[in-house]
């Protein structure tokens, strides 16, 4: 049986003083269509040519069109159209987008796919659309895709993003977002329930930094209801301008707990207010708010501006900072591990923690090295479980031999799976064995045999009568790394963290 064939795609785009940056789109998506319909607006910097010129050098067939300006919603409804008839698919994409990783178009089956699109923030749109059917899009900026019939609609899932660079020439117009404001203005005055409008005159307001205007229309937006996550960044946004207004911190605060307490699987009020309270030296409360962010997974289901990162790493971020401040040494450490694990983390932010990882070093040092009381009890008052033997070669410093028995019981995950200790004792004064089987009455003491060698010694206790053996060096001075074996093995190795299992 023949496999089926594989959708064919069109791109489309509308365009004007786009020659800059136009290629890098058209080099992106090149791979994955078979023609292209492309309608500019009047460009002055030979836009079209530039077009021409570099899908000729690619190979790929298509069309430019001209058409006078009018807006957004109009113009790309028109080009969308100018698409139909040249392939199965249509994919509409900006002139200063591009392609992050390989989205798969192979199993094409919808009559419109969602997109994920990152800016900083994450989202998803329509971008892909099913030849024949009457779409459109509705909106003179920020202009959205509706369709007349009854549609399919399916995520085009993958390990992909567009990225949108906002390098284009709509984007470099210093006015934009007072032009945007004018013309949402305009349209909040003729239809004033329409949610979009609003919802975008205050992200217009937001972006000129007008956050007193930003904060009537997020609030406005808000109180309208309709779709659940445009209400939810709404509410954000109240909180987010209150913020930069300079409002009481108390009056941000509840801001912030009401976006949350509207949508409790977002983390970002909970991320916002954590870092305001580890600027303010607060260092509990940011922990319990980042703690708390930090538990809260990406929200997989969400497609509108989803700030990523904080799910990934940022919350976890904040939490090791205010874990540091508070004492949770252990924890702050443990965390900036994790967050040193991850690729995705590069520059300062990497260098930075970094550091605050090392700064949790000494306390860790200090708290490892500390008498385990509660252990060496435990210990001494209970049967002990497989048979684990840890061998020590110990002297004739006692204090070192303490130090690498104290680290070894406050550092090993399982040392309650040891079955004996045993210490070779290679110099110990008597007055200071016997202090040793005071503080920790389990160890069993083996005289050193002159005409062996330090590990042949260390050897001999291994193979008296255990499965499996560790043993801990206090030679020269200083505790070495613990040594783990399988019995009569000659091979060692040297594991990051002792453990038996």
């Amino acid at each position: 049986m023949e496999n089926p064939r594989e959708p064919t795609i069109c791109l489309n785009m509308i365009v004007r003083n786009e020659a800059h940056i136009v290629t890098e789109v058209l080099d992106a998506v090149a791979p994955y269509i078979s023609y292209w319909v492309i309608v500019d607006t009047g460009s002055a910097d030979g836009t079209q040519e530039t077009i021409r010129n570099h899908m000729a050098h690619l190979g790929v067939p298509g069309e430019v069109h001209e058409r006078r300006w009018r807006n957004l919603g109009e113009n790309r409804s028109e080009a969308l159209q100018l698409a139909h008839g040249h392939s199965d698919y249509i994919w509409v994409m900006d002139a200063d987008d591009t392609v992050r990783g390989r989205p798969d178009f192979t199993r094409l089956s919808a009559d419109v796919y969602s997109m994920r699109i990152s800016d900083g923030l994450l989202y998803w749109r329509r971008q892909l659309f099913r030849d024949g059917m009457p779409w459109r899009y509705i909106g003179v900026v920020h202009e959205y895709a509706e369709c007349a019939e009854p549609f399919r609609e399916e995520r085009l899932e993958g390990d992909y993003f567009i990225e949108s660079r906002r390098l284009g020439a709509r984007n470099n117009d210093p006015k934009k977002y007072e032009r945007d404001r004018d013309l949402l203005l305009a349209e909040v005055q003729r239809d004033p329930a329409n949610e979009r409008s609003a919802f975008y005159l205050a992200e217009s307001y937001f972006n000129l930094g007008d956050f007193a205007n930003a904060r009537i229309w997020s609030e406005r937006r808000a109180q309208m209801g309709g779709w659940d996550e445009e209400t939810f960044y709404a509410l954000c946004q109240v909180a987010r301008s209150m913020h930069r207004l300079g409002e009481p911190w108390p009056v941000v605060l509840d801001a912030y707990l009401r976006a949350w307490s509207f949508r409790p699987t977002r983390a970002e009020p909970l991320h916002a207010i954590a870092a305001e309270y580890r600027a303010r030296g607060e260092y509990q409360l940011g922990h319990l708010f980042a703690q708390r962010a930090a538990a809260i997974p990406l929200p997989q289901e969400d497609i509108l501006f989803v700030d990523a990162p904080v799910y990934q790493w940022r919350a976890v971020d904040e939490q090791s900072v205010c874990a540091s401040w508070t004492g949770r040494h252990a924890e702050s450490f443990a965390l900036c591990r994790q967050l040193l694990a991850r690729t995705d983390i590069n520059g300062e932010d990497r260098s930075r923690i970094a550091r605050n990882r090392d700064q949790s070093v000494p306390a860790l040092l200090e708290a490892a090295s500390a008498y385990p009381e509660a252990l060496v009890h435990n210990m001494s008052s209970h049967q002990r479980g497989a048979a684990v033997t840890i061998s020590l070669i110990a002297g004739p410093d006692i204090r070192t031999t303490q130090l690498a028995l104290n680290t070894f019981m406050n550092c090993c995950l399982d040392v309650g799976q040891a079955h004996r200790f045993l210490v070779l004792d290679t110099g110990l004064a008597g007055r200071d064995r016997a202090l040793l089987l005071e503080q920790y009455p389990f160890l069993e003491f083996v005289d050193h045999t002159p005409r062996r060698n330090h590990w042949q010694n260390s050897a001999h206790c291994a193979s008296t009568s255990m499965a499996a053996t560790g043993s801990i060096s206090t030679r020269g001075g200083c505790s070495s790394p613990p040594r783990i074996w399988s019995a009569g093995c000659g091979q060692s190795s040297t594991p990051s963290r002792p453990s038996f299992r």
